[in-house]
């Protein structure tokens, strides 16, 4: 028969709880960190898409900001605290900006139009009636994650009867 005096059994019951501790702080930190993340990628994803979005509050974004200045002449600065490659193809009229993620809030990876009545590509416009951009976005999948693109279409206006603007 083996005998523990009092001194033992307090180490190993301070030993035995300091083990439990260290395995619910690691799992609460393994499960928590990546939902953590993906709450932080989808805050990131939400701000990208209200700087591109045309109808946000301060219609500050950034194709409402081109066609400030186009048509008003002067400059203006637009910067984005996030990340991600910015590619200008003067060819087809357009500005768009890709960025990693793994969360999304485009669910396809194929192009959506946020501009009301417009396609992706777009089709030449009405003046008046139609914006002179159109934004698109899609979201690739890529590993654990996502790349989101959002892309600034400027298209030709026609006036009603026909001829070009």
């Amino acid at each position: 028969m083996i005998l523990m005096s009092k001194a033992q059994s307090d180490i190993i019951s301070a030993l035995i709880i300091i083990i439990i501790a260290i395995g619910l702080v690691t799992t609460a930190y393994m499960w928590g960190l990546p939902l953590i993340q993906k709450r932080q990628d989808a805050a990131v994803a939400e701000r990208v898409y209200n700087y591109f979005y045309q109808k946000n509050q301060n219609d500050d974004s950034l194709s409402s900001k081109i066609e400030y200045v186009a048509s008003n002449g002067g400059e203006d600065t637009f910067s984005l605290d996030i990340n991600g490659i910015w590619i200008i193809k003067p060819d087809e009229n357009s500005v768009s900006f890709t960025f990693f993620s793994r969360a999304s809030n485009v669910g396809s990876s194929i192009w959506i139009p946020l501009t009301s009545g417009a396609t992706c590509p777009p089709s030449s416009g009405t003046i008046g009636v139609d914006r002179p951009s159109v934004v698109c976005t899609k979201a690739d999948t890529l590993f654990d994650g996502y790349n989101i693109t959002y892309k600034v279409w400027f298209r030709q206006l026609n006036v009603s009867s026909g001829t070009t603007a």
